[in-house]
């Protein structure tokens, strides 16, 4: 299993944070909540995350494998070429007051234990880049 991030626009974004929970197969009710800083992405670019580097806070202080189950992304935070601040969600594209309340909210109403990326992702050449314009192109998905 693999998170796929995708910067199809023709512009570089900054600042890129990322958001996603991975729902543990095996585990009830358990959700590991992770928060990556991606810094800048160049235009056509995707970053892939493996399952294998993904950790979670174990019993006492110990960081232990992740285990299969299904990666949800919550949310992309990023700044455009223009100086504009953006959240992406799932279905949405979030500016201003509502990106600042997601920013606040990182998870939502999800429980979760701490998460942390071990290895550096994949970063590649996206496989597909437009020259959209305006917000439904605008930076990663």
């Amino acid at each position: 299993m693999r998170l796929h991030v995708m910067n199809r626009s023709a512009d570089p974004v900054t600042g890129v944070t990322l958001r996603f929970i991975v729902r543990e197969a095996d585990r009830d009710f358990s959700a590991v909540g992770f928060e990556e800083w991606l810094s800048d992405m160049a235009p056509c670019t995707e970053v892939i995350y493996e399952m294998d580097s993904l950790r979670s806070r174990g019993e006492g202080a110990d960081w232990e494998k992740v285990s299969a189950g299904r990666i949800v992304g919550k949310h992309i935070l990023f700044t455009d070429h223009d100086g504009r601040d953006w959240v992406r969600e799932e279905d949405d594209l979030l500016i201003g007051a509502e990106a600042e309340k997601a920013e606040d909210d990182p998870f939502g109403s999800e429980i979760v234990r701490e998460g942390k990326v071990v290895a550096l992702p994949i970063v590649k050449r996206a496989a597909s880049c437009g020259s959209e314009s305006g917000p439904a192109g605008k930076g990663p998905s």
